[in-house]
């Protein structure tokens, strides 16, 4: 057995997939994919040739970024993207304008139906938080 092995704690076990296509979990549910580049002590990372990775129900598309800092506070997770896994097999490419589109419906969806339920706790006299202009605020 070597003495000294690859795994190191926290976001330094990173450094061995640098130059690596990586799929990064955001919160708020932003997905981004490209090349690692850079990690830092603090989980920070770079990619290059990003693209963000829009999906909405069976259909995706993916709008391009460039080069993008993401700050390691706000990942969720990521991981190497699996080369051998083809998405266009198991869902439909769309273009930017449409996806942004049924990306607006699904979100005006889910706000009517938070409202709804809000009207059902309140009928019932359970006080729910507002809490829609948190959950779905666009800026």
């Amino acid at each position: 057995m070597p003495a000294f092995e690859n795994n190191y704690p926290g976001a330094a076990s990173l450094i061995q997939d640098i130059g690596k296509k990586m799929v990064v979990s955001l919160r708020g549910g932003r997905m981004f994919i490209g090349f690692l580049r850079i990690i830092d002590q603090f989980g920070n990372v770079v990619l290059h040739n990003a693209v963000e990775r829009i999906h909405v129900e069976n259909k995706f598309c993916d709008v391009p970024q460039g080069i993008l800092l993401i700050r390691g506070e706000n990942i969720i997770i990521i991981g190497d993207l699996n080369p051998e896994v083809n998405i266009d097999e198991k869902l439909e490419r769309v273009s930017e304008k449409e996806i942004y589109k049924l990306q607006q419906e699904q979100t005006a969806a889910r706000k009517e139906l938070a409202k709804k339920r809000a009207e059902l706790f309140a009928m019932r006299g359970l006080g729910l938080p507002d809490f829609l202009d948190i959950m779905f605020d666009d800026t």
